[in-house]
């Protein structure tokens, strides 16, 4: 699957991308890191103990 950003029509006419390929990785790998630490979180928090209310 390869990205196709949408083009856009400047003043001059000519047409230029809304983001570029570099932006769109960038942005992804950020989202990833993201989701891996939240993730890791959610491992941890699941694997604590919790005391039942007596």
């Amino acid at each position: 699957m390869t990205y196709q950003p949408t083009p856009l029509k400047t003043e001059g006419g000519q047409r230029k991308a809304w983001t570029s390929d570099d932006d769109v990785e960038h942005l992804l790998r950020e989202i990833l890191a993201e989701l891996k630490a939240l993730n890791l979180q959610l491992s941890l928090m699941n694997d604590q103990t919790i005391d039942p209310i007596t």
